[in-house]
């Protein structure tokens, strides 16, 4: 894979939240829903990590994707991936 066990969590826990948006339910949940569904603590932990790992907004990448597939480039290695 190239990454950590603590990356991948990440990625992971960032790709649910990412299926769990493109679902019909998400016109039914705020952000804050869809972050402690995606297993986040709360939304500005959410918010944090989707802009670390993306470099964008949750708002923005949450309507911006409709799979995860078209977002193979973000999931690159890099210095937004370390730590």
């Amino acid at each position: 894979m190239g990454y950590g066990p603590k990356i991948f969590q990440r990625v992971i826990r960032l790709q649910r939240l990412i299926e769990l948006s493109a679902s019909e339910a998400r016109a039914e949940r705020g952000l804050a829903a869809l972050a402690h569904a995606a297993g986040y603590a709360d939304q500005a932990h959410m918010s944090r990590e989707v802009r670390e790992l993306t470099g964008t907004a949750p708002s923005l990448l949450l309507t911006g994707f409709g799979s995860t597939l078209a977002m193979s480039d973000l999931f690159k290695t890099g210095d937004a991936l370390k730590g």
